[in-house]
This record gives structure tokens, sequence and C-alpha cells, in this order.
């Protein structure tokens, strides 16, 4: 497993589309700092602190972020019959789907690390320290565990449908539609239904849903961190699981 992974790094190092990807990052970064610095010229709570807790609210951006990874460590294998050489080649499929699903969330744990890190050395370098740097670093680091779970259940739902699916649009379109239909089908039923049996039981299904669930973390509706690690564990085995099972039992052209 640990050769799998380090040819597909070695890959991925040498891809355009991971670097492009990264800088265009970076640029979001010092285009908001840049913002926060300009502000803050006039209002002196909008220091490093604030800095901090404001990525709270962009937490749910993790979510679309886990596309962009997946669809560069899975790199078409389908459409260029690369996917095939693989298996032909007598790769076990199970290390082909781990390996692939492992490549992926390293790659996003790099990603953050460097965009977390360049986003703090900005914020130091341009906003005020008036709230002190090691409060909003711990902030920073709070935030980021407890949504980390939900990424990688994430992570593992694209790479489920990657591997299931011919086409990789068709897979994030799938991805996209798991992850928002569900919560907009129950907000609308529960509001048509009212205080039905049914409505009760979509309530208790809503919590579990990885969009709700990192939304209500960003707008601080709760704070638990545990259930967060509970509900994305679930995804990512649920999800691991039934993309392996359909991944063995594919024909791969």
């Amino acid at each position: 497993m640990f050769n799998y992974i380090h040819a597909e790094f070695y890959k991925l190092f040498r891809r355009k589309y991971t670097w492009i990807m990264l800088i265009l990052l970076l640029l979001g970064e010092l285009f908001l700092v840049s913002n926060l610095a300009y502000a803050a010229g006039s209002n002196p709570m909008r220091n490093f602190t604030f800095a901090m807790e404001a990525v709270r609210i962009m937490l749910p951006v993790g979510l679309f972020a886990t596309l962009f990874s997946a669809d560069i460590v899975f790199a078409g294998q389908y459409k260029n019959s690369t996917m095939k050489n693989e298996v032909s080649f007598g790769l076990s499929r199970t290390r082909t789907y781990l390996g692939k699903l492992l490549s992926q969330i390293l790659l996003s744990l790099l990603a953050l690390f460097a965009a977390m890190a360049f986003y703090s050395i900005l914020c130091w370098l341009l906003l005020p320290h008036s709230g002190g740097v090691l409060p909003g670093l711990q902030i920073l680091a709070g935030m980021l565990l407890s949504a980390l779970p939900i990424w990688i259940g994430t992570q593992a739902i694209i790479c489920a449908f990657l591997f299931s699916l011919n086409s990789g649009t068709a897979a994030q379109f799938a991805t996209l539609g798991l992850l928002y239909v569900p919560s907009i089908v129950i907000q609308v039923v529960t509001m048509i239904t009212g205080l039905s049996p049914l409505t009760k039981v979509l309530l208790k299904i809503n919590p579990w849903l990885l969009d709700v669930s990192l939304t209500d973390f960003s707008y601080g509706l709760h704070s638990d961190s545990m259930r967060l690690w509970i509900i994305g564990g679930f995804w990512l085995l649920a999800a691991t699981a039934t993309g392996l099972y359909l991944f063995r039992k594919k024909e791969i052209k």
C-alpha cells in the first residue's frame, strides 16, 4: 500500500493541475486577507483572532474542495483506460481502491496544511494582534479538527462514485446530489407535512447529513466535535464499503 501511495504522489507532484489549483487557492487567500487588512484600518476588531474565527464560515467550502482533490488523484482513469491497465497488471482492486482513497485524503491534508499555514502567516503579517496570536491559532486548530471528519467522509463519497461510474463529471454531480439534495428534500417535505410522524423521522435523519452537520457547525449551532467525528466516520465506512463492493463487481472496459 505504501508503494502504491508513493507512486500516486510521484504522479501528483508532476501534474500541472495540482499546482495550478494550489496557486489559485493561495491567491484567493491573499485577496481575502488583503480585504481584512484594509478593513482593519478603520475597524480595530478586524484583528488576527477575528481572521481565525472567520474561517468557520468558510468550512463548507471544504466540501467542494474534495471534488478537486479527488479529480486530481483519479485523473479520469476510466476515460483514459488506465484503470484497466492497473487491474490487468495484477494489482488487487481493494489495494487500488484504498490506495486512491488514502491518496485523496493525504493530498487534501497537505493542501489544507499549506493553505492554513499561508493564511495564518498572512494574517500575522498584515493584521493587528490585539486579541493575541495563540488564542486565534487554538480557535483555528479546533475548528479544523472538528470539520476534518466531515471532509474525509465526503472524500469517501466522491471516491465511491468515481470508481462506480465511468464519467468523472457524473461522479461529481452524483456527489453534489447526495450531499445537498436530501437536506433540501427534507426541508420541503417537513414544511408540507407539518408535525406528522414522517416529519419526526426526517428530523432525526437530517443531523446525520454531511452538509447539514458542517453548515450547522460553521454557524455555531453546535460545537460537539465528537458528534462530527461519529457522523464523518459513519459516511466514511458506508461509502467505502459500498464503493469497494461495486468496484469489485464492475466490468472494466
